[in-house]
């Protein structure tokens, strides 16, 4: 099975996989990488992301993103606001640190707020 696909079997229940953070290192299980959740047929991703059922609500269609891959190195992040941004595409905040001339003003005041708070 190929990280790209449901993690569920037709013939047994819901497997659960799992990703990594590559920047707070934090494990978390996923049900679902792609663009098309099975389980929310109303909704396409702008992103290839590592989906999980929403286990707080008993709405069949609820669905949290969970993470994805930077679209630079490649390394799976989580959203967490420092770990990864999302603008048009999923990026690792170490990526965003090193590429920051390219993206838009706003972006850029808003790293240098993350890292004022960290200093």
């Amino acid at each position: 099975m190929t990280s790209h696909q449901e993690a569920n079997t037709a013939t047994g229940p819901p497997q659960s996989l799992s990703f990594t953070c590559n920047a707070c290192h934090a494990i978390f299980v996923y049900q679902y990488c792609g663009r098309d959740p099975p389980f929310c047929s109303e909704v396409q991703l702008k992103e290839c992301a590592y989906v999980s059922r929403d286990p707080f609500t008993f709405q069949r269609q609820a669905f949290l993103v969970l993470g994805g891959t930077c679209c630079i190195c490649s390394a799976s992040v989580c959203v967490a606001n420092g770990c990864s941004l999302f603008y048009s595409q999923r990026f690792c905040l170490d990526c965003v640190r090193e590429h920051r001339g390219r993206f838009p003003a706003e972006i850029q005041a808003e790293l240098a707020k993350q890292e004022k708070k960290k200093a």
